[in-house]
C-alpha cells in the first residue's frame, strides 16, 4: 500500500490533534504517525532560533530553522499564503519577517516547504520565497542539505532602473564580513563589477554576523537573511521598510538582469 493511502485516513485526525510542541508525538495505531515538532534552541537570541522537526513513524529528522514556531490553524492559512492542500503548518513572525513551514501531499508522497514572508508598513504581506525542504517517499526522507558558512561568500546583486544594490560578502578571520554598495544606475555586466566597486565608497556593514542554522544576519546598520533557491542558488534578503532580494552571482553568469 502506498504512503498516500496509508496516511490519508488519519488526515482528519491530524488536523484536530497534531500540533507544534516539544513533547512526544501522538501515536495513531490506524496508520502512520506524523507530526511537525518544534524545539527551542535559543529563545533569547535576536532573532530567536527554533528547530523544526518532522516525525514519521517514529523517525525524527530536522528539516528547518525558524525565528518563530507556533502551530498555525487551518483557518489562518490564508494569512500566511499557505496553500489549501497543506494539512499541517508551523511558524510565525519575528518583527516584520515571517517564516512558515508546512507539509502537503504531492501525488503519493509528502513534501515539506518553507515560506519566507515580509510585512510592509501598511500591513500588506509580501512572499519573498517558497523553498521545498524535502520529501518523504517510500519510507525514506529526501532532504536538502543546509547552507554552510563557506557557501555564502560572493557578490549579491539587484539591478533596477530606479537604483541598484550590491553586497559583497567575504571571509574574514573565522567569520564573514560584508560591504554594501548602492548606485542610481543599473548594474554593468559581471566582468565590470570590480571596476564599478573601485569607484564607489562602500557602506561597511560593521559587526556583520550570520547566525547558524537560521541564516539570519545582523550588523550595526542592516539585518536580513540568506535563502537557498530552488535551482541551488542563494538569495540575500535585506530587511527594512521595503524588503530587497539580492541574487548571488553564480559561475558562468555574464549579465545581470534589470528589474
Amino acid at each position: 500500500m502506498s504512503s498516500f493511502k496509508i496516511l490519508l485516513p488519519i488526515l482528519a485526525i491530524s488536523l484536530l490533534l497534531f500540533a507544534c510542541r516539544e513533547d512526544e508525538p501522538i501515536d495513531d495505531s490506524e496508520g502512520l504517525l506524523f507530526q511537525l515538532n518544534c524545539q527551542t534552541i535559543d529563545a533569547n537570541a535576536n532573532p530567536p532560533i527554533y528547530a523544526v522537526y518532522v516525525v514519521v513513524n517514529y523517525n525524527k529528522v530536522k528539516i528547518a530553522s525558524s525565528t518563530a514556531c507556533d502551530s498555525i490553524a487551518k483557518q489562518d492559512y490564508e494569512k500566511y499564503n499557505i496553500p489549501n492542500n497543506a494539512f499541517e503548518a508551523v511558524g510565525g513572525w519575528h518583527k516584520e519577517e515571517g517564516t512558515v513551514i508546512y507539509a502537503a501531499f504531492e501525488g503519493q508522497y509528502l513534501s515539506f516547504f518553507q515560506k519566507h514572508l515580509h510585512k510592509a508598513s501598511d500591513g500588506s504581506i509580501k512572499e519573498l520565497k517558497t523553498l521545498q525542504l524535502g520529501k518523504y517517499i517510500d519510507g525514506k526522507f529526501d532532504l536538502r542539505l543546509p547552507l554552510r558558512m563557506e557557501d555564502l561568500p560572493g557578490a549579491y546583486v539587484l539591478s533596477k532602473e530606479s537604483g541598484s544594490h550590491l553586497i559583497f560578502v567575504g571571509l574574514k578571520d573565522n567569520g564573514l564580513a560584508a560591504e554594501y554598495f548602492q548606485t542610481e544606475e543599473t548594474l554593468p555586466p559581471v566582468d565590470q563589477l570590480n571596476l564599478l566597486m573601485a569607484t564607489m565608497e562602500p557602506d561597511t556593514m560593521n559587526n556583520f554576523e550570520v547566525q547558524f542554522p537560521s541564516l539570519q544576519f545582523i550588523s550595526d546598520t542592516y539585518s536580513g537573511e540568506f535563502i537557498e533557491t530552488e535551482n541551488g542558488g542563494i538569495d540575500l534578503i535585506l530587511t527594512g521598510e521595503e524588503a530587497l532580494k539580492l541574487h548571488k552571482i553564480q559561475p558562468g553568469d555574464d549579465s545581470i538582469p534589470t528589474e
